[in-house]
């Protein structure tokens, strides 16, 4: 979650792979007319951002909603050393639960 001038520089970011890759579709068809060559060129560039992985932690927001406060904390612990920040005394995770009500399903 960002806000200001880097909501717009994240949606970029976000949207900018998209484009390039729809834009350099045509110039590697040009040089693997095969389409089942074509398919292997596009599928295996993935196999570069596979160990990322191993590498980036959980998001602090789906490990609290799985109810691992321990290590949702530690990661946002790493997130502030890495800011340069400080975590404030007196400021904890809680792990909060709601009650959704079922309601019978219409055909």
């Amino acid at each position: 979650m960002v806000g200001g001038v880097w909501s717009v520089i994240v949606g970029i970011g976000l949207e900018f792979p998209w484009a390039f890759g729809y834009s350099i579709l045509p110039l590697l068809a040009y040089y693997v007319p095969e389409w089942s060559w074509l398919h292997l060129a596009i599928s295996l560039p993935i196999l570069l951002f596979l160990p990322i992985t191993c590498i980036l932690p959980e998001s602090p927001r789906w490990l609290l909603s799985q109810g691992r406060l321990d290590e949702a904390e530690d990661v946002l612990d790493r997130a502030v050393e890495i800011n340069g920040g400080k975590w404030q005394d007196g400021l904890k995770l809680v792990k909060v639960t709601f009650r959704y009500q079922k309601r019978p399903h219409t055909i």
